[in-house]
């Protein structure tokens, strides 16, 4: 394959070729003519196979190569599997593909990506390693040709999603020993993969296994370099690039968002009077709070030490301060059992600020986030309802 991917750019030059030739002389008027006035001359059909033969193979080997060339300048694994598809879409049938990656913990094939037909069902996949086509195919280290569909579905316990798929092609993605996970190509049509389009996926997989390997261990890297290890939720670097990216960059008209800054009430005194294990308990506690209670599009992170942010996309400042105020209730219901049996009851200050109002800079919608959180706290103090933390009932 590499000797010819080297030779590929001479191929397609009309000039130096057989098939060319036969083209000249039929414009020329030279070509031989039907033989029965029936069918044409066998040498005249024979010549137009070999040369639309050699015009596919040409075309397959340079899309092989322009894969290749490609594959390794993508970092992500949806940006790996967009490009992967794009270009094998031109040479191998299907109504629907799909990334299978191996999970060695659980031994299971956990969907990763999914983009045509049912590409909204499919991303739910948990698929055992060794069942349905995928699984077979991962268990075995051996394509499935033309399976059924439906079984994949049924190992996901989807049953009955699958009715449109009939066929299934899977090919296991291995690089060196490790098991990296399944391509599975879904088809509408019955039977229509056959052994050419197995012998592209052979050529390409040992270079899309090796790519999606450092992928995968690339957003590993990422996500632990963006993950607080101990609430799990977003750091504070995660914060800033996601309000770069989704609020402050954005072209077009500006929409609403809010920003609301969370302090954990007296956290000093819970690790001075209950150690910082409890401490602890009580930042996952708060943090479990707020993944409850915000919609999926929002976004919520560990800003550091006691404070969190929530960012609250397409929301005015009315709603901003009602869900502010809910977040604080639904953290005041909130109690941990401390070492010497007492129940302790945790609340929060918040303070919320406005994009583009109250500024159009990170530091900006924070500094008047937290300022305003600071007027919530003393108001609170001065209202006796701070030392809720700091206080045991029982």
């Amino acid at each position: 394959m590499d000797l010819f991917i080297s030779i590929l750019p001479g191929l397609d030059k009309p000039e130096s070729s057989a098939p060319s030739a036969v083209r000249c002389a039929a414009k020329a008027g030279q070509a031989v003519a039907p033989s029965n006035g029936l069918a044409d001359d066998p040498a005249r059909a024979t010549s137009s196979w070999v040369y639309q033969n050699i015009s596919l193979a040409t075309q397959e080997m340079r899309a092989l190569h322009d894969i290749a060339q490609t594959l390794g300048t993508r970092l992500s694994v949806d940006d790996t599997m967009a490009l992967l598809t794009s270009k094998l879409s031109r040479l191998v049938p299907g109504s629907s593909w799909v990334l299978f990656l191996h999970e060695r913990g659980e031994d299971v094939l956990r969907c990763r990506f999914a983009t045509g037909l049912s590409a909204e069902v499919i991303p739910r996949f948990t698929i055992a390693n060794g069942k349905g086509p995928s699984g077979w195919a991962a268990r075995n280290r051996t394509a499935a040709l033309n399976a059924h569909a439906a079984a994949d579905f049924a190992a996901a316990g989807l049953y009955g999603t699958g009715h449109a798929f009939q066929s299934a092609l899977s090919y296991p993605l291995i690089d060196g020993d490790e098991l990296i996970g399944t391509l599975t190509v879904y088809h509408v049509d019955v039977e229509p993969f056959r052994d050419e389009h197995k012998h592209v996926l052979d050529h390409i997989s040992p270079q899309v296994a090796s790519v999606l390997r450092n992928a995968v261990a690339f957003e590993r890297m990422r996500d632990v370099s963006f993950t607080d290890p101990l609430t799990e939720l977003p750091n504070s670097r995660a914060l800033a690039q996601f309000l770069r990216q989704n609020v402050l960059e954005p072209k077009g008209s500006r929409v609403p968002t809010a920003l609301i800054m969370v302090d954990l009430d007296d956290f000093k005194a819970v690790n001075d009077g209950h150690g910082h294990q409890k401490g602890d308990e009580a930042l996952k506690a708060v943090a479990e709070t707020i993944r409850a209670h915000v919609r999926g599009s929002d976004f919520s992170a560990r800003y550091g030490g006691d404070e969190f942010v929530v960012v609250l996309a397409g929301c005015d400042r009315v709603e901003a301060e009602e869900r502010a105020h809910f977040l604080q209730d639904a953290v005041a219901r909130v109690v941990l059992e401390t070492t010497s049996g007492a129940v302790q009851r945790l609340g929060i200050s918040v303070g919320v600020s406005m994009f583009p109002d109250d500024g159009v800079s990170i530091d900006s919608l924070i500094t008047a986030a937290a300022r305003r959180m600071y007027l919530n706290k003393s108001g609170r103090r001065a209202l006796g309802e701070l030392s809720a933390v700091s206080r045991a009932a029982c």
